[in-house]
C-alpha cells in the first residue's frame, strides 16, 4: 500500500513537472516564432514604381511582411537611410541605371556612393543583412563581355533616350565596353557583400511597365512559398563562402524562366542574371577598402594598391589607382611614403597597359589616364601629342557647357597645361570657332600656338554675341596682351551687348596693361557705359593705374554720386585704401556718409579716417555739423 502511494505521489509529481515545462516552453515557442515572423522589404523606389506596387500588392496579405521605402524627400535621404538602423531582408532598387540610380524622381544613387558606404561598413542592414537583392535597372550586372548594342548604339541611347550629356554617356559607355575600369558586376558583388542573391541585369533591362507582368507571374507564383524562400537564403548565407554547388542550389530558375520567355518574345538574348555578394573576408575587396580609406597610412594605402597593380586584372582599378595618386599629388610625401608609392611608379607592364588604353579613349577619362601614366614615368612625349588630339576631337563636336566646366576643373592643376600641346590645324575651322564653349575651353589651355591666339583675337570683331564674349575672356586667360589684342579688346568696349563688354573690361584688368590708351578707355567706359556691371568694373580697372593721374581720382570720387550702389561701393572701397589730399574728392566721401547702401558709408568713413589730417577747416566744419558722430570718432 505503501509502495502504491508512492508511486500515486511520484506519478502526480511527474504530471506536475511535465505540465510546468509544457507551460514554460509555450512562451518560448512563441516568442521564437515571433522573431523569425518579421521580413522588411526595403523599396528604393527612383524611378517607376511597379516594381515596389507589386511586390507590396503580393506581400502585404501576410501580417509577417514589413515594407519601408527608403527614399524621401530629403538630399541626403540614403545616408539617413543608412543611420536609421532599419535592417532589410530584400531590397528592390527601380531605376534608370549607369553608374548611378536615376529617374522621374529626381533622385540618384550612385555605384560609387554604394561602394563607399560599404567599405566604411555603416550601413549593413540594407547592404549586408538582407538575403535577396533585386537591381531593376540596365546594365546593373554587366561585365566586360560583348553585348547586343554596339558602343555607339549606347551612347545613342544615353544621349537621346536617357537626355544624358555627352561627357557623362562617352565615360559610361568606355567604362562598359572598355578595357580599363571595373565591371558594375563585380563591384555590385562588393558592395553586397555576403548576400547569396543579387539580381540584375546584363544588358538593357526592360522599363518598368514591361517588367511587370513578369515580376507580377513570379510573384503569383511564389508569394505563399515567399517567406520560406528568404529564410532558405538566410541559411545559404550562413554557410559562406559561397560554393558553385550552393550557388545552384539558390539560383531563381522561375525568374530565369519568366525573362527568358519576354526577351525571346522581343527577339533579344535574355541579359537577365544572378550572382551573389563576395565573401566579406575577400582579400581584393579588404585591399580596395584599405586603399580608399584616408584615414590608413599613405604607405600601407600604397602598399596594398601594388598588390593589385601587379595582378593581371589590374586595369580593373585604374580608377581607384587615379584616385589615389590625385589624392597624394597634393602632398609632400615623407622618404618612407615615396619608397611606396614608387613601387607602383615602376610597374612598367601598368605604364605600357595606360599608353594603349590612352588612345583608344575619349578626351576626359583619357586625359585621367594619361595624367596618371605621366605621373608614373611614362614619357610626356609619347602621351601629350594623343591628349591633345583628343581634346581637338572633342572641340571638334561643338563644345558644351559641361566639357568647359569639366576642363575648368582641370585647368587649376598645373599639369593640366604641361600635358597640352595644341595644333592649329587639329580643328574644324567651321565647327570650332563658332562654338563659345569650345573658344573658352581653348582659352584655359594656355597655349602659345600664334594662329590659335590670332584666331581667338579675331573673334572679338567677327563672331557672334556669345563668341564674342567668350573670346574676351579666352584672350585673359591666355594673357594676350600684345598690341593687337590690347587694341582689339579696347574697340571692342562700343559693343552693344553688355556681356562683351564687361569680361573685356575684366580681361583688361587681368592682363594688367598699363597704357594711355587702357587708362582713357577705362575712364570712358565709367564715365558713359549705360550699364552698371560695366561700370563697376571699370572702376577696378582705372584703380590700379597710377597714371590716371589726378582727373581719374576725381573721377572716382564723383562715383560716389553714380546711382549703382555697386558702383559707389568700389569707388569708396578703392579711396580707402589711398591718401587723398583733393579736397572735392574728400567732400564727396563726406556726403557719401549719407548713403542709403552700409557698405558704402563705412568705406567712405573709413577713407576720411586715414585722411582726417588732410580735411581743411571748411570740410572739418562740415564734418562736424553734418556727421557730429562721426566726426567724434575721427
Amino acid at each position: 500500500m505503501l509502495m502504491s502511494n508512492k508511486n500515486l505521489i511520484y506519478g502526480v509529481l511527474f504530471l506536475m513537472l511535465f505540465n510546468v515545462s509544457v507551460a514554460m516552453a509555450k512562451p518560448v515557442k512563441k516568442r521564437n516564432v515571433a522573431q523569425a515572423a518579421n521580413q522588411t522589404v526595403c523599396t528604393v523606389t527612383i524611378n517607376s514604381d511597379d516594381e515596389k506596387k507589386l511586390f507590396t500588392d503580393y506581400l502585404s496579405k501576410d501580417s509577417r511582411y514589413k515594407f519601408q521605402e527608403l527614399v524621401t524627400g530629403q538630399d541626403n535621404w540614403f545616408d539617413e537611410a543608412c543611420k536609421s538602423g532599419v535592417k532589410c531582408d530584400v531590397v528592390v532598387i527601380s531605376g534608370h541605371f549607369a553608374g548611378s540610380f536615376f529617374g522621374s524622381s529626381g533622385k540618384y544613387l550612385s555605384l560609387s556612393e554604394l561602394e563607399s558606404k560599404s567599405c566604411s561598413r555603416k550601413c549593413g542592414g540594407i547592404l549586408e543583412n538582407p538575403k535577396e537583392i533585386y537591381l531593376f535597372g540596365c546594365n546593373t550586372l554587366a561585365d566586360k563581355s560583348p553585348d547586343s548594342r554596339t558602343p555607339d548604339q549606347y551612347y545613342r541611347v544615353l544621349t537621346e533616350e536617357e537626355g544624358m550629356t555627352r561627357d557623362t554617356a562617352r565615360r559610361i559607355v568606355e567604362s562598359r565596353y572598355g578595357a580599363a575600369g571595373e565591371d558594375n558586376v563585380n563591384r555590385m558583388r562588393r558592395v553586397f557583400a555576403g548576400v547569396p542573391a543579387i539580381y540584375g541585369f546584363s544588358s538593357k533591362a526592360p522599363l518598368g511597365v514591361d517588367t511587370k507582368p513578369v515580376l507580377n507571374k513570379h510573384l503569383q507564383q511564389v508569394s505563399e512559398g515567399f517567406f520560406s524562400h528568404i529564410n532558405d537564403l538566410e541559411q545559404a548565407k550562413s554557410r559562406q563562402p559561397y560554393t558553385v554547388e550552393s550557388l545552384a542550389a539558390i539560383k531563381n530558375k522561375n525568374l530565369f524562366e519568366l525573362y527568358g520567355a519576354y526577351y525571346k518574345s522581343k527577339g533579344r538574348p535574355n541579359c537577365f542574371t544572378q550572382t551573389a555578394g563576395i565573401d566579406s573576408r575577400d582579400d581584393v575587396a579588404d585591399r580596395i577598402c584599405k586603399i580608399r580609406n584616408s584615414n590608413n597610412s599613405i604607405s600601407a594605402r600604397a602598399a596594398n594598391l601594388a598588390v593589385l597593380m601587379n595582378s593581371d586584372t589590374r586595369l580593373s582599378y585604374i580608377e581607384l589607382c587615379n584616385d589615389f595618386f590625385n589624392e597624394i599629388s597634393l602632398k609632400k610625401l615623407s622618404p618612407e611614403e615615396n619608397i611606396a608609392v614608387n613601387a607602383i611608379r615602376n610597374n612598367e607592364k601598368l605604364k605600357d597597359e595606360l599608353v594603349k588604353v590612352v588612345g583608344n579613349l575619349s578626351f576626359f577619362l583619357g586625359y585621367q589616364y594619361g595624367s596618371l601614366a605621366i605621373q608614373l614615368g611614362a614619357p610626356q612625349s609619347v602621351i601629350v601629342p594623343i591628349l591633345s588630339k583628343a581634346f581637338a576631337n572633342t572641340m571638334n563636336d561643338g563644345g558644351t557647357l559641361e566639357e568647359y566646366d569639366v576642363i575648368r576643373s582641370l585647368a587649376r592643376f598645373n599639369t593640366f597645361h604641361e600635358n597640352l600641346n595644341l595644333k592649329f590645324e587639329d580643328f574644324k575651322q567651321d565647327v570650332v570657332w563658332k562654338s563659345a564653349f569650345a573658344v573658352a575651353s581653348i582659352g584655359l589651355t594656355e597655349t602659345k600656338n600664334e594662329l590659335i591666339i590670332e584666331k581667338i583675337i579675331s573673334l572679338l570683331s567677327t563672331g557672334d554675341k556669345t563668341v564674342q564674349s567668350q573670346a574676351a575672356i579666352a584672350i585673359g586667360d591666355l594673357k594676350i596682351s600684345n598690341p593687337t589684342a590690347i587694341e582689339k579688346l579696347i574697340s571692342g568696349l562700343n559693343n552693344p551687348n553688355y556681356f562683351v563688354r564687361i569680361n573685356i573690361i575684366n580681361s583688361l584688368n587681368y592682363l594688367n596693361v598699363e597704357n594711355a590708351s587702357v587708362v582713357q578707355a577705362g575712364l570712358k567706359t565709367l564715365k558713359s557705359d549705360p550699364n552698371d556691371e560695366v561700370r563697376a568694373a571699370a572702376i577696378v580697372l582705372v584703380s590700379k593705374f597710377k597714371t590716371a593721374g589726378e582727373n581719374g581720382l576725381i573721377q572716382l570720387g564723383e562715383s560716389l554720386k553714380d546711382s549703382s550702389w555697386k558702383v559707389r561701393k568700389n569707388a569708396a572701397d578703392f579711396l580707402s585704401r589711398v591718401e587723398i589730399k583733393n579736397m572735392t574728392i574728400i567732400s564727396y566721401l563726406i556726403d557719401g556718409l549719407a548713403d542709403d547702401n552700409f557698405y558704402v558709408k563705412m568705406s567712405c568713413e573709413s577713407a576720411l579716417r586715414k585722411n582726417k589730417n588732410n580735411l581743411n577747416d571748411e570740410l572739418k566744419n562740415k564734418l562736424k555739423n553734418k556727421f557730429p558722430e562721426v566726426h567724434k570718432k575721427l
